[in-house]
């Protein structure tokens, strides 16, 4: 009796699928953060992007606004509007 083996299949699928769910990850951190940015004039919300590393399995929910890591972390002169990591907590729980 031959086994055959299909180990590289299986990782082939594993791998798309964890990377389908990272992606579906990211666009719920992203949406969230839209939905939590402090809105002024509205460049923050709309410099919200994400992107996906399929190879690494990794994603990066940011903007490149200069002024959003002083609104995510705040200052010694302003108090924190934190935005990103609220999004990631809840993208958390949810998934749980």
């Amino acid at each position: 009796m031959r086994v055959k083996w299909y180990g590289k299949q299986v990782e082939m699928r594993v791998h798309s699928k964890s990377a389908d769910y990272i992606r579906k990850i990211a666009l719920t951190v992203e949406a969230e953060s839209k939905r939590l940015a402090p809105v002024r004039t509205g460049r923050l919300r709309g410099s919200i992007t994400h992107e996906v590393n399929e190879a690494e399995l990794l994603a990066r929910v940011g903007s490149d606004v200069n002024y959003a890591i002083y609104q995510e972390l705040g200052t010694s002169k302003m108090a924190a509007h934190p935005f990103l990591r609220p999004a990631l907590d809840s993208a958390r729980q949810k998934s749980k």
